[in-house]
């Protein structure tokens, strides 16, 4: 990447395949109607009844349309830009494969709901920061702007205000940030204060390189007050750091990264790894790291993309793995190295050996996760339906249950917020009800762990036994 200022988002195509062989799929859902569409008949009769309808009235009735029933060209009729680009942007998140041919992202005019559209369908975990304002509560403080009053919710006029922000966001932004503590409460201050870093990353063009303009941008990520937009912040400045000049500054996208899962573990190592173009410097990033390494996946990434991007045999990658210092850091990288060569494996539950007398005793282990992943992976891509999870019925024991483990772990995680919405899938799915709510609970611990006081606010969300089990462990 140039130093013209090409965003993750004008990237993200040329890179989407191989993010895709690097196990990452593109694995979101839209919170409406990810479920059942409605019939054609019913959505045009529907789609005449919205259109008698005036303003932003008419504009949500085509937009709950629209994602209810996957229908783009509904989007297209919205007269509304903020409505049609959040119409776009759900939709995105809905039937992948289709949307290699006609993907939503691409029709947003806002650079910055653009950005957000694009980015998320490789780091699901954003979800939970663009689903925040589904509960904001109405607000006095909130600004009376022109252009922003036809809106009629708090979230609406909050979105609004935001992109009006961003629009004269500049390199520094102090006095940018600043108006979003005076006109917002929180957590809208922290959403406005992360869309103009955003807006301001897109419009960086040439200001000297990456470390001229990261300065400024990492003094507005660590004004940010909520601990989730501030790790999404700094994660948001390493991925463009990855793409546009890893070579040379591989120390700071290590320090954006350490301070990213430091607030939040959103494993921005793991998958910044993933977009360094060769093992080199995925070996370098890890060694920057220092003992912090080890918690994170780095040394395994490294032996993913031993099989995954240099296509090595798995002998020579195991050796190569083997002769790395520290008896950690080459088990990590041959575990890598395992997952790598499974997730290339056919979707069919066979095993495959590696080469050579000498396997590691987890080697299938791992190897098994990578074919599950893989699995999961192709059924995301094809849309979130009953019979879609019923494919991992390909796989034998102990695969299986892995695989509806897998497939749950990527379809959940906007829900860890949403916990009715949550819960409402898993029962929609009684079959896989018992994995479903497990694995819900098992990201509420992992994301909520740090704040006891909110973990045992969402335990009340969960059916017995589940329920005593998540309030066992928010125990202090």
């Amino acid at each position: 990447m140039s130093a013209k200022g090409r965003s993750f988002g004008s990237m993200l195509r040329s890179h989407r395949g191989r993010l895709l062989a690097s196990g990452l799929g593109v694995l979101l859902l839209a919170l409406l109607g990810w479920l059942f569409g409605a019939p054609p008949t019913q959505t045009s009769s529907q789609g005449t009844l919205c259109r008698e309808k005036h303003g932003i009235v008419r504009d949500r009735c085509l937009a709950d349309l629209a994602i209810s029933a996957d229908r783009v060209e509904l989007c297209r009729s919205i007269r509304d830009l903020q409505q049609r680009d959040h119409c776009f942007l759900s939709l995105s998140n809905q039937n992948l494969r289709k949307r290699e041919q006609q993907d939503p992202c691409a029709e947003i005019s806002s650079p910055v709901l653009g950005y957000l559209c694009m980015r998320v369908q490789i780091r699901p975990h954003m979800h939970r920061f663009l689903t925040y304002r589904q509960h904001y509560t109405p607000s006095v403080a909130l600004p009376d702007q022109p252009g922003c009053g036809r809106y009629g919710t708090t979230a609406e006029v909050s979105v609004c205000r935001y992109l009006e922000l961003a629009k004269h966001a500049g390199p520094v932004l102090l006095e940018e940030l600043q108006r979003c503590r005076t006109e917002f409460p929180e957590p809208q201050a922290s959403e406005c204060a992360y869309y103009l870093v955003v807006a301001s990353l897109l419009t960086r063009g040439d200001r000297g390189g990456a470390p001229a303009y990261l300065q400024n941008l990492e003094r507005g990520c660590a004004d940010i007050f909520d601990p989730s937009f501030r790790s999404e912040c700094y994660y948001n400045l390493a991925d463009e750091l990855a793409l546009e000049a890893p070579a040379e500054h591989l120390a700071e996208l290590a320090a954006l990264c350490r301070r990213s899962d430091e607030i939040e573990n959103y494993h921005c190592v793991d998958h910044v790894a993933r977009l360094l173009p060769n093992t080199e410097m995925v070996l370098e990033l890890c060694r920057i790291l220092g003992a912090k390494v080890l918690d994170s996946n780095c040394y395994g990434v490294l032996g993913e993309q031993f099989i995954l991007l240099r296509t090595w045999p798995t002998a020579r990658a195991l050796a190569t793995c083997a002769s790395l210092e520290g008896t950690d850091q080459a088990e990590a990288c041959q575990r890598g190295v395992a997952r790598g060569s499974g997730y290339l494996s056919p979707p069919t539950g066979r095993k495959v050996a590696a080469e050579g007398d000498a396997i590691p005793p987890w080697w299938r282990d791992e190897q098994r996760s990578g074919m599950v992943l893989a699995m999961a992976d192709r059924l995301f891509l094809d849309g979130v339906r009953p019979e879609t999870i019923s494919q991992c019925e390909a796989f034998e024991e102990p695969e299986r249950p892995l695989c509806y483990r897998a497939f749950f772990q990527s379809i959940l995680f906007p829900f860890v917020h949403h916990l009715p919405e949550g819960r409402a899938l898993c029962e929609e799915l009684p079959a896989y009800r018992e994995d479903c709510l497990e694995t819900l609970l098992g990201y509420v611990r992992e994301l909520q762990g740090r704040r006891p006081e909110v973990l045992r606010a969402s335990c009340g969300y969960f059916p017995q036994p589940h329920r005593s089990r998540c309030e066992n462990t928010s125990s202090p």
